[in-house]
């Protein structure tokens, strides 16, 4: 089975993750036999779940933590490793 991982890229707004869900989408109308998940930091993804579209949240890094340099380093290595264990347990395509 194809299996394919959203990996957006997260700013102020939804858009590089709802983009990224219109081409799962449709993807998903061309082969329903495709396993498709998203890893985001995107805070508001309850559309994913209406969707029907499996995904894994990451730590938001938002300004007080970026300006927390200890915090900052603990939810990059949170993100980091939350993003290799998908990876390999995964294994996407």
């Amino acid at each position: 089975m194809k299996k394919i991982l959203f990996y957006t890229a997260n700013g102020v707004g939804l858009g590089h993750l709802r983009r990224s869900s219109l081409i799962a989408e449709s993807v998903k109308e061309m082969d329903d036999k495709i396993d498709i998940s998203f890893l985001t930091m995107s805070q508001e993804v309850s559309f994913l779940d209406e969707l029907g579209i499996p995904y894994i949240k990451l730590k938001h890094l938002t300004d007080d933590l970026v300006r927390n340099r200890l915090g900052f380093e603990k939810a990059k290595k949170f993100n980091e490793k939350k993003f290799l264990n998908l990876v390999r347990k995964y294994n996407p395509k």
